[in-house]
Parts: structure tokens; sequence; C-alpha cells
């Protein structure tokens, strides 16, 4: 083999090296997106983190991999770090349908609700999953901004969602948004949401979303779920969400909510039927406060019997005894009458989420 010919084979051999080494990184990034995503499946989103950047330190322009970073930033909380990634993302040609709702949820998460209304609204999507979702978003927008025009547009499309849509997640978004919005035309299918969706967050946002919008048409279903529902967090909400629609009579599910055994559903039926003060309920309300353990509880059935017309001295005297200064005052507050009651620190539910 002459010298020509040896420097062709190893020209070749480079070559050959060169491509395989090319190969290998390729694979290897495509190795670590989808590690990323083994993770983002099991909610392990620091792990998701560190395999999208591994991913991106082999192929910077790898779109897929800014997505996940995107993701897995924007559900640890980090809704800036998300913004960036998923505009990355865009720029590396990620799919519309995946990235434009994400961007939409991660402004809003910054309060950029005027931003995202400018810049997303005119966006169009192919999916309905897609478009959905972004309609949520920008409906929250313009809800958080008082366009409520803008925001009823979308009433039609989020409860489409709502009944539809098949994460329980994308559910719980669209009631909060109708929620948010505060018309009782999303009253019907709120309604329905919480008699039958399967999950326990979806349920919970649709009560405290027939309280936020004022329909008393939701009065007699809010009472059946703090008779019935399974989780006490939906019992505890229904009952809120019936001492803000304020109905002439106290329905039977709420006066059952004073004997609950989660503490939450006594505090916020209490707090309820202080709030509508059917004098009917007062024989239920004394009941309660013969054996109530909960001190929270305690002080809003004092009020309750007080607004009901059922001041009861030798109930209240005995109060006086109790260990919580709390307790003790919400007595005197009773011996001394009804009025001094007011104003009353609302039992709010847990904060709701946020697109």
């Amino acid at each position: 083999m002459n010298t020509r010919q040896i420097r062709k084979l190893a020209r070749a051999a480079a070559l050959v090296a060169a491509v395989g080494l090319y190969g290998c990184e390729g694979q290897h990034a495509a190795s670590y997106v989808a590690s990323a995503k083994s993770y983002m499946a099991k909610a392990d989103y620091k792990a998701a983190i560190i395999e999208a950047k591994n991913a991106l330190q082999k192929e910077p322009a790898n779109g897929e991999a800014r997505l996940l970073l995107a993701q897995a930033l924007f559900n640890m909380g980090d809704v800036a770090g998300a913004e960036t990634e998923v505009r990355k993302a865009i720029d590396a040609g990620s799919a519309a349908d995946r990235a434009y709702p994400l961007l939409a949820r991660a402004m809003i998460g910054q309060g950029e609700f005027g931003k995202a209304t400018k810049e997303l609204a005119s966006r169009r999507l192919e999916t309905p999953e897609a478009r959905s979702e972004l309609a949520i978003a920008l409906a929250s927008a313009y809800a958080a901004q008082g366009n409520v025009k803008e925001a009823r547009n979308a009433v039609d499309v989020l409860i489409a969602v709502l009944r539809q849509d098949a994460d329980a997640r994308v559910r719980e978004m669209a009631a909060w948004a109708l929620g948010s919005i505060e018309t009782q035309t999303a009253a019907p299918g709120l309604i329905g949401a919480l008699r039958r969706d399967s999950s326990d967050a979806v349920r919970e946002t649709a009560a405290w979303a027939l309280g936020n919008v004022g329909d008393r048409t939701a009065v007699d279903i809010l009472g059946d779920a703090v008779r019935s529902d399974k989780s006490a967090r939906v019992r505890a909400t229904a009952a809120w969400a019936l001492g803000q629609l304020d109905p002439k009579d106290a329905p039977r599910g709420l006066i059952e909510g004073l004997t609950d055994q989660d503490d939450d559903v006594r505090l916020k039926s209490a707090w309820a039927l202080g709030q509508i003060g059917d004098s009917s309920a007062v024989t239920a309300i004394r009941g309660a406060l013969r054996t109530e353990k909960s001190d929270r509880a305690r002080k809003a059935q004092i009020r309750a019997l007080l607004r009901s017309g059922g001041r009861s001295e030798a109930i209240l005297t005995d109060l006086l005894k109790s260990n919580d200064p709390e307790v003790r005052e919400a007595a005197v507050r009773g011996l001394a009458g009804s009025n001094s009651f007011n104003p009353w620190p609302w039992p709010w539910p847990r904060p709701r989420p946020t697109p």
C-alpha cells in the first residue's frame, strides 16, 4: 500500500469517526429528552429540569428540550424562567399548539395580563385542546383587567371545556375562569361539574365559582354537596358558597354541616348560617354549640346563633369558661348583642388556582 492510499484511508476513517461522534451526540441529547419526559410524567420536576438542561448542552436548538424545561420550570413555580424558555422553544420551532398556551399561563402567572391579551388574543391554534387552554388563560386575563365583555365572550368555550376535557387540571382552570368572570350564564355548567365531575379539585372549584357568580338556582345542589360530597374540601367550599348566595332559608345540608366530622366544614357551615340568619336553624346551632370541640367553629356558631335570633345567656355564660380567649371574647360579644360581631372576618376557602 503506497503513501497516497494510506492517506485516503486515514481521511475516510476520520470522516467515519466524525459521523459516528455526531450520531452519538444526537442520540445522547435524545436520551436526555426521553429521560426528562419520564421525570415529568412522575411529577419529578427538579430531575426533569436537569435532564432537559443536559439535552440543551448537547443541542442548544432542541425545541423539545426547551419546551420540557419551560413546563418543568412553570410547574416548579418559576413562571419568569418558564416564559424565557418557552419563547426560546418557539424560536426553535416547537409546535405552536403546545407552546403558546404555556406562554399565556407563564405571562398571567407574573401578572402580565395586558401583555398576554395584546400578544396572544389573535393567535390561532389548530387542536381543540390547545384552543381551549388558550381561551381559559385569556378569559382569566381579561377578567383580571376588568374587561368583562371580552371575558364573557369565552364563556361558551369554557363551559365546553369544563364538560368535556379529559384533563382534570384543565377542567379546574375552566371552572376557575368561569367563577372569575362572574356571569350567571355559567351556572348550569358549574352545577353540572359539581354534581358529576370525578375530580375533587374540579368540584371544589365549581362550588367556589357558584358562590362567586351569585346564581341562587345553585342553592339546592350546594346544600347537597355540603351534606354528601366525599371530599371535606368540597363540602367546606360549598358551605362557604351558600353563605355568599345568602338564600332566604337555610338548606338542610347546611344545617347538617354543623355536625360534620371535619372542623373546617363545621366552621364554614356556621359562618354561612350566620349570613343567612334563618331562625329555624336555632335549635341545631344550639345543639352544635353544646358538643363543639373546635374553638374556631364554636366562635362561628355563637355568631350564627345571635344572627338567627337565638341568643341564649346560659350558653354564652358557660362559654366564658373556655380556655380560648377568642371564644371568651365571642361570648362577651354575644352577651353584648348581635351587632357586636360586625365586621366578621370571612373564612375564605383556599386560594383558587390560576392558569
